[in-house]
């Protein structure tokens, strides 16, 4: 029987959201772990494309985190759906809006700092690379910090927008739960809710999260001083919520290379 066979940058909040849908549906899969800029020659080789995460199946590869989840979805499992019947198209709205409108915020915002810290960074990046890579990133950092800065477009004024627009979706999302349901599609959880709490992680640093986060302690102030924040917010309080009840245990065999 074939294994699905995922590609991905360890530390990724998008290769997160597939993780979390395939220990939700108890899932056998081999995962192939890469740095940034690493990532894109064996990606290349393997699914034609640069961007991760990539889940190589029998039927071919499936190169957005969306379309990986529906797949996902649509296979043999005793868990419950994440695009429940009759709410579907609503579960799909809110993860396809997090997508575009969380995550690439919550990306740009702790890379910032981040990447001014390689003491914290390496050893992040480096989490369940292959031997090579991790012997090589202290050496490239300089080169990965200018590249991801460019690739990213990190700019104090683009980090202080994305700060912005991550406390808007936070607030809406803490309206919407305000009338005291328990999911973002109602009774249910759901693609909207693991979506939301994957791509929320790096601004909330769940100690669920499948590589170790910093914590805020361990954070540069500014950057732990607003995380602790985010994390006492109505939203940020059901993302932890979600890790802390949803995250079931994987069938991950670690990385093959």
């Amino acid at each position: 029987m074939y294994t699905p066979h995922l590609i991905a940058i360890s530390v990724s909040h998008y290769c997160e959201k597939v993780r979390w849908a395939l220990r939700w549906h108890g899932m056998a899969y081999t995962q192939e772990n890469h740095c940034p800029i690493f990532h894109i020659t064996a990606n290349l080789r393997q699914s034609g494309q640069t961007m991760v995460p990539v889940l190589l199946t029998q039927q071919g590869p499936i190169k957005d985190s969306t379309e990986i989840l529906r797949w996902i979805d649509a296979q043999p499992s005793q868990a419950p759906s994440l695009y429940p019947e009759g709410k579907a198209q609503e579960a799909l709205d809110w993860e396809e809006r997090f997508d575009e409108q969380l995550g690439p915020h919550t990306r740009r915002w702790p890379y910032f700092y981040l990447l001014q810290q390689p003491e914290l960074t390496i050893p992040l990046l480096q989490n369940g690379i292959p031997r090579h890579e991790a012997r090589l990133l202290p050496l490239m950092f300089p080169l990965a910090k200018v590249l991801m800065s460019r690739s990213l477009k990190i700019t104090p004024d683009s980090v202080e927008r994305s700060r912005q627009k991550i406390d808007a979706l936070l607030q809406e999302v803490g309206q919407v739960l305000k009338d005291g349901r328990p999911f973002l599609i109602g009774e249910t959880f759901s693609a909207a809710d693991l979506t939301f709490a994957s791509l929320a992680a790096p601004v909330l640093c769940p100690p669920e999260y499948s590589v170790p986060f910093y914590t805020p302690e361990q954070a540069p102030l500014a950057m732990g001083d607003q995380i602790q924040a985010w994390r006492t917010t109505p939203a940020g309080q059901h993302a932890l919520r979600c890790f802390q009840s949803h995250y079931r245990p994987g069938w991950q065999v670690a990385n093959p290379v």
